[in-house]
């Protein structure tokens, strides 16, 4: 016996709001945690705060400059990367 041809499906039936009603409350959740509080650490990271951390000023990119230029940056990068090559071979051993 030959199978009946199948009739297409409608949108509707292919498309199914369940999987996304149940990744919102996840989604929410990263983004008030995690997405929310980085996108304000770059933005303070432009600006002057004052000592509660509220903004004071706007900057611009003269934080960075002040921290590229000063003479400690590069001996507390190379301290920053020997202990994180030192965690991560302690770790694989």
């Amino acid at each position: 016996m030959k199978e009946k041809a199948r009739k297409p499906r409608s949108l509707r039936d292919r498309f199914e709001i369940t999987p996304y009603l149940l990744i919102l409350p996840v989604m929410a959740l990263f983004t008030a945690f995690t997405f929310w509080p980085f996108m304000k650490t770059v933005l303070l990271s432009f600006a002057y705060t004052n000592k509660k951390g509220a903004f004071s000023s706007w900057a611009g990119f003269e934080n960075y400059i002040r921290v590229f230029t000063n003479a400690r940056f590069g001996k507390v990068m190379g301290n920053t990367f020997r202990f994180a090559l030192m965690v991560g071979l302690g770790t694989l051993i």
